[in-house]
């Protein structure tokens, strides 16, 4: 499906889950494959801490991902409210994650959310980099520098830095 041309992905329609969000097997065994991206080194438990949380699906009511939003105040990252997303590997990069992305921002903006966040731990060029690099055209932006790196990022831009910390990076979007 990753070539299909974009009038043949379905519409996406979020779902409201109920929260903490379920593990499903289907979301545990994508989780657990990227263990870098969502920090699941350790094993996954039966629930994600969320906010919100929503079903991604298309026609027909396929399951085509997940995504939640998480309150986050933890040290040395912004705090605010922090958007996760999986979308399962038939519906990747065939804009269903644009479309989920953009959905979700029109459904917290009309909670009153002012500002979204995405962090993104990997630079690995399969997955981190083409986040950072999709979140930047999103109209993403660079929300704060870890300051542990000293000078050596100093004379980045914060779109290079953004592209080339192999840090996590955090990035936020004006609701």
């Amino acid at each position: 499906m990753t070539d299909a041309p974009e009038a043949r992905i379905p519409a996406v329609r979020l779902v409201r889950l109920p929260t903490p969000l379920a593990v499903t097997a289907e979301l545990r065994e994508f989780m657990l494959s990227h263990p870098f991206e969502y920090g699941t080194g350790g094993g996954i438990g039966d629930t994600l801490q969320a906010d919100h949380a929503w079903q991604v699906v298309g026609d027909g009511d396929t399951v085509m991902g997940y995504a939640w939003a998480t309150r986050m105040t933890g040290t040395g990252m912004p705090h605010g409210l922090y958007l996760d997303m999986a979308i399962l590997p038939p519906y990747q990069r065939c804009s269903v994650g644009s479309r989920t992305l953009a959905a979700v921002e029109h459904e917290l903006r009309g909670l009153g959310v002012p500002v979204l966040y995405m962090q993104v731990n990997s630079t690995r060029p399969e997955t981190g980099l083409r986040v950072r690099r999709w979140l930047l055209k999103a109209g993403y932006t660079l929300a704060a520098r870890d300051e542990t790196h000293g000078r050596l990022y100093e004379r980045y831009t914060d779109e290079e830095y953004v592209l080339r910390c192999a840090m996590a990076v955090y990035l936020r979007k004006s609701l």
